[in-house]
């Protein structure tokens, strides 16, 4: 995984214990935000939040992709 290889043999179960936690973090809050998000603005709003939700997370990755390699 690109978690484990990017860090040390020492902190790999702290980091994806991390994100093992923030990913069921995410399954469990994601529906409810979305859900109170739709009934709130309607039916468009959860697509909207998704949209941009990914286009922050593309600029996110692209401001750091050369750090990466």
């Amino acid at each position: 995984s690109l978690m484990s290889r990017n860090v040390g043999p020492d902190r790999q179960g702290v980091t994806l214990g991390i994100n093992a936690s923030v990913q069921a973090l995410a399954l469990g809050t994601g529906p409810l935000v979305t859900g109170i998000a739709a009934a709130l603005f309607g039916i468009a709003a959860p697509f909207a939040f998704a949209a941009i939700s990914v286009l922050a997370a593309r600029e996110i990755f692209l401001r750091n992709r050369a750090k990466m390699v």
